[in-house]
């Protein structure tokens, strides 16, 4: 459902820019990634017309993706651009397009860092778009795997500094996953009230849902070291086994709570199906938003990078407390 929603609203973006060559070409599935956070909802699409460039000297000019940026509150307000791969002398950049509010057509170039792994086809590879707002210099970034070679490309958003033509769509696509969420986790018990709606990503290999709770020590903390052991909130999380989430990839309701363990930070996630069982998950790094005192709603935010060799890192934010490179350890302890 959050996925047909959700292509439905590219489908309409990809008529407003229907100038820039990404006009609907056939019926086929494409990636598309669903983010939520207290700024809003992001919806990542490769176009219909995509077609994977077959060696890496093709990256130029090669479509990177559409994305769709709107409003958080109702009606739900949208505006979308597009980007494409370009390369001179050897350096990679991503050229954003978009229409201003007259309809005249606007641009931005942006320097892209391009990775590129393996050789050779991969039935089983498919593009997958991560959503990745405070891993790159505060913005997100458009992060795609592609075959028939492998290739990790992250470029900035754009400025933005000239407001992108709107539309709005009837239905916040995320809707669907907000409601059963709800009856899944509303009725359990907790220290702190919960805090809706959560941050939110959804793409084919993964679900995730963050509820933030009502804890006071969030206010008042001035270090993460203030909120070791404290309980942060509840995590939804469903993983696909393999490529794409099927019904046998069972979901988890999980407690999560920030410890040491020195040298290194660690998230201690209780199953609450389960509380005899923990999950542990390494944490690359943790820092501190000290500009994000007095912000309501208070920040929060779920990313996802993806990495051409291993598993993708997950990035978390929940109020001032900022965790990236998230990746699990172990299955119990």
């Amino acid at each position: 459902m959050v996925a047909t929603q959700a292509l439905a609203l590219a489908d309409q973006a990809e008529a407003f820019l229907a100038a820039q060559s990404l006009i609907p070409q056939d019926a086929s599935t494409r990636p598309v990634t669903v983010a939520r956070d207290s700024e809003g909802i992001t919806v990542l699409a490769l176009p219909r017309a995509y077609e994977p460039p077959q060696t890496p000297e093709d990256l130029a000019h090669t479509p990177l993706g559409l994305v769709i940026k709107c409003k958080s509150t109702p009606p739900i307000h949208c505006s979308s651009g597009a980007g494409k791969i370009e390369s001179q002398s050897g350096r990679y950049q991503v050229r954003w397009t978009w229409r201003s509010m007259d309809g005249s057509p606007r641009e931005e170039l942006v320097s892209a860092e391009v990775e590129v792994g393996s050789q050779g086809y991969d039935p089983a590879a498919k593009p997958r778009l991560s959503y990745n707002r405070i891993g790159l210099l505060g913005f997100w970034a458009d992060s795609l795997i592609q075959w028939p070679f492998f290739v990790h490309i992250a470029a900035p958003s754009p400025s933005r500094a000239e407001a992108p033509a709107e539309f709005i769509t009837p239905r916040d696509p995320t809707l669907p996953f907000l409601e059963a969420l709800r009856k899944a986790c509303c009725g359990l018990p907790t220290d702190y009230p919960k805090i809706w709606p959560p941050a939110i990503l959804l793409r084919e290999d993964i679900a995730l849902a963050f509820i933030p709770l009502q804890n006071p020590r969030l206010a008042t903390a001035s270090s993460p070291d203030d909120l070791l052991n404290e309980p942060l909130g509840l995590l939804y999380l469903r993983q696909a086994s393999k490529g794409k989430l099927t019904k046998a990839d069972a979901s988890k309701l999980l407690m999560l709570r920030l410890v040491r363990e020195e040298p290194d930070w660690m998230l201690m996630a209780t199953d609450l199906a389960n509380p005899g069982q923990t999950l542990r998950f390494l944490v690359g790094q943790v820092d501190w938003c000290d500009g994000c005192f007095g912000q309501d709603p208070p920040p929060r935010y779920l990313g996802i990078e993806d990495r051409l060799n291993g598993s993708p890192l997950v990035h978390l934010q929940v109020g001032p407390l900022m965790l990236r490179g998230i990746e699990k350890k172990d299955i119990r302890r």
